[in-house]
Parts: structure tokens; C-alpha cells; sequence
């Protein structure tokens, strides 16, 4: 028997992965799902059963009359559909493209019956759904749609105005025809804020029903001649100042970012009563300004969802609120309480820890005083030739920034919300003068460090009592001046 050579063989093992191949791929032809809400249409050959073949770009105009609305969706250019009664409302412009889409490719099922006379039992008589489509061509289709089959596909009664024949159609040709104009109005408000390009939001204000308005702004980048005191990216000017942490803040500075909608509640140019929605004395009210934009959110009543609770005890929660949104003056949404974070901050939350942080390089000389110490460092150089002295002594450079590094970590844990004057009679525990160089237009920092008597420290700044921390830190720092003058391990954690 004659031997197989080695290509041989390989040629006959190749011939048979092609034909599994060619196997495997015959059966995916005759098993594959077609897409949830779009079935195969009928075979090519039942021809009376296509009332159009053609594409949305052929479409002129869909007219709808239903129970609840009558409305005319338009071809206004090339696929882009619209809805004049729509207002200023966002469109939902994939609704209303596949609207066309189907109106140009309708087509049905099978003949459910001929020659009928009683309409009624199809929901085809004088309930029936109104539709007229207008191609560019001229031609003019007129339907009525009736109720959904009582089979298990997803069908619907179809028939021509006019004709007797009763077609079933699969319902996601037809579905877009019921409800009212809300269906048509998306509910994606805004664009995420990268997705914008991530825009500055320069000021943000949150005034609340009740409680004081708060301000927010960003802070400006940096001149050329500006000292660098924080990385944080905005902070809170009334009826407090502090600098924001980015993560801590970031839902509320961005937040009418991604805002999203759960359903439309009124569709007009008045709005409804005012009882039920409360946006004339609103719950609250966001307005953001980024750049020339201003934007407005109001915030109207709750709206309450009951949950069974234990016995006959039943819980009232929110859910949403009633909401306008000044891009969009005509209509009232309901939005979830997790897309709107403004009614519930705590403002010590969103504070940056870190209050006041110079730049090393930017600063000329530092005093720091406490009971037992009175040190005075001078600073010069850059960040290739820096140097630091303390009172006229070089010092070791990296042990210096060790003890800079705890002085700049003091704490903002809490907002100061005693007396200020109360706070002149507190033993003063602890003083940072920054002096900054002479390139910079900044006149001196003082942050000064008092004993409220309760393990508390009361910060100062500029004057201005604003925080409080744990009275740990001042312990820590004397501990640390002592190491430092020894040369022993600056420790950082109190």
C-alpha cells in the first residue's frame, strides 16, 4: 500500500475542516435567533402582503390620530424626523426615525380575514388608530391599527382605510402609533460631562426650601505670578468658604451632567397645577453657570411611593420629583431622587481636608510658633538649587520637607460653627506665618491654631475662625518640633 506524503495528508485534513466548517455554518443559518423585536418578514413571494418597500429617506410625513393624541411626525431633511407639537421638548430621535423606517417597510404577517364586516371584534371599527403615510412621491397609504392578536407572537390587526381584508402585523411596526407625544420626547437630558468635553463649571448655586443658599465657584488656574495653595478644583463661598475635595464634590458640582428623566408628566406650554407639581414654590433650585451658559433646574414636589411594610404598616418613600429643566421650559418631568443629589448634601462632606497647602517653591520664609517654640525658616532656590535655613543655618533638605509636609497637613475635619468671638479667649496652641517670595503678588498667610477646651482645635484663618480638628495635632506638632531640633523621625500621623 502506497504511503501518504506529508502534503497529502495535510491536504485531506484541510478538506475536512472545510467541510465541518461549511457544517457548523449551515447549522448556525438554520438555528439563528433572529433580533428580539424584529421577526423575519413574510417570504419574498407573498407579495400582497408588503404595503411598502421602500426607505425612511422616501417618507414624507406620518400622521397619527389616536385616543390620546393627533400628531404629524415629519421629514424636515435627510432622516431627520420631527414633531412640531413637541415644543421645545428634547427629541427622541431614534423613536422617531424608526417610525419612518417602519411606515416605509410595513408589511404583514398573514391575512387574518377577507371580506370582513364587523371591525369592532379586531378593534379596527371606530376605536381604531388612524395613520396616514405620505411618501415623496406623491403616493398617500392610509391604516387603521387595531388591538394586539390573542396569539402568542406579538402581533396586531392591521388593515388598509378602506379595504375589508384584516392583516395581522408583527406590533413593533405599529407600537410607536399608541400613547400620547411623551413617547417621542427623550429622557437624556444632558450629555455626560466628559462626553461634552468637560467643561468648567464656574459657578453653581443650591438654594433650598428652608435653608440658606449655598454658592459654589471654581477656582481659577493659576498666573504666572499666583502661588499654588491646593489641587482642589472649586469651593464654597457662601454662607461658608472652604475649598472642595473633586471626589467628594463631584455629584454635586457636575450633576446636571448625565441628568436623566423617568418619565415625562406634562407636555405644554402651560404648565400644570401648581399644587400638585410645586414648581411655584419649588423645593429647590439649581442654576449652573459654564461659560456664557446659564442653566436651571427646579425642583417641585415629591412624589411617594407606599411600601408594605410590618403588619399594617406601610412606609411612604421618595421616589422622584417633579422637575423643569430650563433647556426644556415646556415640560414637566419626574426625576429620580438618585439623579438629583442637591437636596441632601452635608457641606462638611464635600470639604478638601487639606485647607492650605502652599507650594514649597513658592514660599520665601515660614514662622512657626507654638509655647515651647519660636523657629523662623527662610527658603530659597528652585527645585534644582533649593535651600532652606533656619534662622541663617542651611538645613538638611529632605528632613525640612518631612517637618513642612505634617505643618501643611493640618486638618479641616469640621466647619467652626461657635462664636468667633469666643474664640479670642481660647488659649492659642499653635501659629504658621507664610511669607511668600517676591515674585509673587500674595501678602502673608497667618493659620492659627486654638484650644475650644473639648480635645478640639479651633483653626483660624487669616483671622477668621472657619474649622475645627482633633486637638492631637497641636500635641503632634510640639512633638515634632522636638524631633526635628534632635534630628529624630518626624512622624506624620496624629
Amino acid at each position: 500500500m502506497k504511503k501518504l506524503t506529508k502534503n497529502t495528508k495535510t491536504l485531506i485534513y484541510s478538506a475536512a475542516g472545510l467541510l465541518l466548517l461549511v457544517a457548523a455554518f449551515i447549522v448556525l443559518l438554520v438555528t439563528q435567533v433572529p433580533e428580539e423585536d424584529e421577526p423575519p418578514p413574510p417570504p419574498e413571494d407573498n407579495s400582497h402582503l408588503i404595503f411598502a418597500d421602500l426607505s425612511p429617506l422616501d417618507v414624507a410625513s406620518i400622521s397619527v390620530k389616536n385616543a390620546d393624541a393627533e400628531y404629524t411626525i415629519e421629514q424636515i431633511k435627510d432622516e431627520v424626523f420631527d414633531i412640531e407639537a413637541l415644543l421645545s421638548a428634547p427629541r427622541n430621535n431614534d423613536r422617531l426615525r424608526d417610525a419612518a423606517r417602519y411606515m416605509a417597510t410595513l408589511r404583514a404577517r398573514q391575512i387574518v380575514e377577507e371580506n370582513e364586516t364587523d371591525f369592532d371584534k379586531y378593534g379596527l371599527g371606530g376605536s381604531a388608530i388612524e395613520v396616514a403615510v405620505v411618501f415623496k412621491n406623491g403616493e398617500k397609504q392610509e391604516y387603521l391599527i387595531g388591538d394586539k392578536t390573542p396569539t402568542t407572537e406579538d402581533m396586531t390587526y392591521v388593515r388598509i382605510k378602506g379595504d375589508s381584508t384584516v392583516y395581522a402585523v408583527w406590533s413593533y411596526y405599529v407600537n410607536f402609533t399608541r400613547g400620547d407625544l411623551s413617547s417621542f420626547v427623550s429622557l437624556e437630558l444632558t450629555e455626560e460631562h466628559q462626553a461634552a468635553g468637560s467643561p468648567t463649571v464656574e459657578k453653581l448655586s443650591v438654594q433650598r426650601k428652608g435653608q440658606e443658599t449655598y454658592l459654589f465657584e471654581a477656582i481659577p488656574p493659576l498666573g504666572e505670578n499666583d502661588v499654588m495653595t491646593s489641587f482642589n478644583q472649586h469651593k464654597v463661598v457662601s454662607p461658608v468658604q472652604a475649598e472642595l475635595g473633586y471626589f467628594e464634590a463631584e455629584r454635586i458640582i457636575f450633576g446636571l451632567f448625565g441628568l436623566r428623566a423617568m418619565e415625562v408628566y406634562h407636555l405644554g406650554e402651560e404648565l400644570p397645577d401648581d399644587e400638585i407639581a410645586g414648581l411655584n414654590e419649588p423645593t429647590a433650585v439649581v442654576e449652573m453657570t459654564v461659560g456664557k451658559d446659564d442653566t436651571e433646574l427646579i425642583i417641585g414636589n415629591p412624589i411617594y411611593e407606599t411600601i408594605t411594610g410590618v403588619g399594617d404598616n406601610n412606609i411612604d418613600i421618595v421616589t422622584g420629583y417633579y422637575c423643569v429643566f430650563s433647556a426644556y421650559p415646556d415640560v414637566v418631568f419626574i426625576i429620580s431622587v438618585d439623579f438629583l443629589p442637591w437636596l441632601n448634601f452635608d457641606i462638611e462632606r464635600l470639604m478638601a481636608t487639606g485647607f492650605h497647602m502652599p507650594n514649597i517653591l513658592h514660599v520665601g520664609a515660614l514662622v512657626i510658633q507654638t509655647p515651647a517654640h519660636d523657629l523662623s525658616f527662610t527658603f530659597t532656590g528652585d527645585t534644582y538649587t533649593e535651600q532652606y535655613f533656619l534662622d541663617g543655618e542651611l538645613q538638611e533638605a529632605l528632613r525640612f520637607k518631612s517637618l513642612y509636609q505634617y505643618v501643611i497637613a493640618a486638618s479641616a475635619e469640621a466647619l467652626f460653627k461657635g462664636d468667633p468671638e469666643a474664640v479670642k479667649d481660647m488659649p492659642l496652641l499653635a501659629s504658621y506665618t507664610f511669607s511668600y517670595r517676591e515674585n509673587f503678588n500674595r501678602p502673608d498667610d497667618v493659620v492659627e491654631f486654638y484650644d475650644s477646651g473639648d480635645r478640639r482645635i479651633v483653626i483660624a484663618f487669616n483671622g477668621e475662625p472657619r474649622f475645627t480638628c482633633r486637638a492631637m495635632y497641636a500635641t503632634r506638632l510640639e512633638q515634632n518640633l522636638d524631633a526635628y531640633l534632635k534630628g529624630e523621625e518626624i512622624i506624620l500621623s496624629w
